[in-house]
């Protein structure tokens, strides 16, 4: 799915090879205009011959362990595109090793470079319309123990409190801030595809993590291993026999997790507190079904890790791309599942008892 960039201004730093460069491309094909940095000038010029195909391409060589660099080149990237509407912080020194280099290498470049690429682009994405987004790349390494990249996972782990900090300063001043969490991926000139020509062990290690086709394995793993599924039975087995026919049914979707509310009930047991906001789309033939989910989850310890013990799913409107979803909120052909989401909101549904019929009416109808 191609999303509509036209007339939009993006920085993407680290864009001359790997996911950065990905990332460039893909703005460019929704028609936006991407400028693009990196220290190796014969890469950078590289890239810029490929993306330049594809639409208006600044690039600049920046060393972004530098802030004086990093200020010229951000103003470099403004004139060129005539302002910055988004900006990507991609750019990483993969810091792996353990001592004095790997670590400043990860504190220079993969954290502060951030801090200081935002505060030079911080007063074009303010005039931005209608608002300025910052999207830091972090890693799933930053969610977990990184026992052979310390420091680059405790940088990565940084760089998403830093994101909901920044997040919460400039919402008043109309720039979105979020950051997203890779895991592995390959891409030309990528760390991975780099370890798959060198024949690296590192490499296979992770290819044996993920399984082959859609990942039902990994996403069953999730249960523990006697989850109850009702009807069709307990156990993994009896899961996998109702999820699989479901994942077949769609050979694309995707789910954006919106935010994740765990409430512990004992060292053993936890349960979701009714956050688990999922935006989630589907292909579904000709149509591009999206949905709007609340997850309601308990999870148990098992074998000293955590697993999901149930998940239970409500929403509150499943309808294609194309249309509004409006009453009755479920325009998806062969779902007959009722949505229902918002009243099963106690908090919701005492308010709106409180308001006049004319009114909901009022605030609810269709354009016609």
């Amino acid at each position: 799915m191609v999303l509509d960039f036209s007339g939009r201004q993006i920085v993407v730093t680290g864009g001359s090879r790997g996911l950065g460069r990905a990332i460039a491309a893909a703005f460019l094909r929704g028609g936006g205009a991407v400028s693009i940095c990196a220290r190796d000038a014969a890469m950078l010029a590289n890239a810029h011959e490929e993306l330049s195909g594809l639409g208006k391409t600044h690039s600049a060589v920046c060393n972004l362990a530098e802030p004086a660099e990093i200020i010229s080149y951000i103003e470099a990237a403004a004139r060129a595109l005539g302002g910055i509407d988004v900006l990507v912080n991609n750019a990483t020194a993969y810091g792996r090793a353990d001592d004095e280099r790997g670590w400043n290498n990860a504190f220079n470049v993969d954290l502060m470079s951030i801090v200081r690429t935002c505060w030079a682009a911080l007063p074009w994405l303010q005039m931005a319309k209608p608002e300025g987004a910052i999207v830091n790349i972090g890693s799933i390494a930053g969610t977990r123990p990184s026992v052979k990249a310390p420091a680059y996972g405790a940088i990565k782990a940084a760089i998403t409190h830093y994101t909901a900090s920044q997040a919460a300063v400039l919402a008043k001043c109309g720039v979105r801030v979020n950051a997203i969490a890779p895991g592995a991926v390959t891409a030309p000139g990528h760390y991975w595809e780099q370890r798959c020509d060198d024949d690296d062990p590192a490499y296979r290690e992770i290819c044996q993590q993920i399984p082959a086709g859609r990942p039902a394995d990994a996403w069953i793993g999730l249960f523990v291993p006697d989850v109850d599924c009702g009807r069709h039975g307990r156990g993994r087995e009896a899961l996998r026999g109702t999820i699989e026919p479901e994942l077949r049914r769609f050979y694309r979707s995707v789910h954006f997790i919106g935010g994740h509310h765990i409430e512990f009930d004992d060292q053993n047991h936890a349960h979701g507190h009714g956050h688990v906001y999922c935006r989630a789309e589907h292909e579904d033939c000709s149509k591009w079904i999206v949905m709007a989910i609340c997850y309601f989850d308990q999870y148990a310890r098992h074998d000293g890790a955590w697993y999901f013990v149930r998940r239970r799913e409500q929403h509150w409107c499943a309808v294609d791309a194309l249309d509004r979803p409006g009453v009755p909120f479920q325009r998806w052909p062969g779902h007959g599942t009722p949505p229902k989401l918002p009243a099963a909101f106690p908090t919701w549904a005492t308010f709106w008892q409180r308001s006049d019929p004319p009114d909901i009416a009022r605030l609810t109808q269709e354009a016609t």
